[in-house]
Parts: structure tokens; sequence; C-alpha cells
């Protein structure tokens, strides 16, 4: 199975990132800055719902990095598994902890990876930017 793209959500009003790298990284933290020149194609995708949902989403997964500094990469694990993590789990589980929120439905008890490009579908985002050649 060969999954592509990058996810991370907005952690504070600085323009903190919060994603994993991939396997071999742990949880951590990019400027905003750092995030474009790395990656220049990249969608950006806004909460349409209450902004204090999004808001609290991004503090608890700027929080999460610290909470968990030795999670692991892993696409076999439950969305609740804080454990074990992948790019777009991290957003994922941040709307579901931070604002109580389980995007498209979808149980911390799951068995499945959600994509990155799942996102671009998720119930309540909207696209508000795209950068670079999309």
């Amino acid at each position: 199975m060969g999954l592509h793209g990058h996810a991370a959500i907005v952690g504070d009003w600085d323009g903190v990132t919060v994603s994993i790298e991939g396997s071999g990284y742990s949880p951590g933290l990019t400027s905003l800055d750092d995030w474009f020149k790395k990656r220049p194609n990249t969608k950006v995708m806004r909460w349409t719902g209450a902004s204090s949902q999004a808001i609290n989403a991004g503090f608890w997964a700027k929080s999460y990095v610290s909470t968990h500094p030795n999670a692991t990469f892993s696409l076999i694990n439950t969305l609740g598994d804080q454990d074990k993590v992948y790019c777009s789990k991290i957003p994922w589980m941040a709307f579901y902890y931070g604002s109580n929120i389980a995007i498209d439905g979808h149980s911390y008890i799951a068995d499945m990876v959600y994509s990155p490009y799942a996102w671009l579908s998720a119930s309540k985002m909207s696209a508000v930017a795209a950068i670079g050649a999309m």
C-alpha cells in the first residue's frame, strides 16, 4: 500500500505546525515558513465550525508534542492510539481530544488509516488556499 502526501495542523497563534515526518521520527513542531519551504505545493484547509473548536484542536496538538515525546510513526493502529501515529492522524486526534469532534464520524477505536487526502473532503473542512502547483 502506498500513501502520498503529508498533513499537519497549526498548533498556535505563532503559526507552528504539528506533524510527524515519518518512520524514525517522533511528533514535532515546525514553523509555517519552514513547512512551506519544504512543501511548496500545499493545500490549506480550514475548519468551518466554531473557531474555538479549531483553536482548541491546535492547542491540543501543540501540547501533544511535549506530552508524547516517545510516540512513534506507525500506520497500524487505531485512530485514538496516541503512542503510534502518522502525519494525518495527528490533526484527527487534535479535533477528537481537543474539541470532542470525531472528524467524519470515525470512532477513536477505528482501525483504519485517515490519509492526508481525506482532509480535502472532510466534514466541516474547507479549502482556503492552494500554494504552488496543485
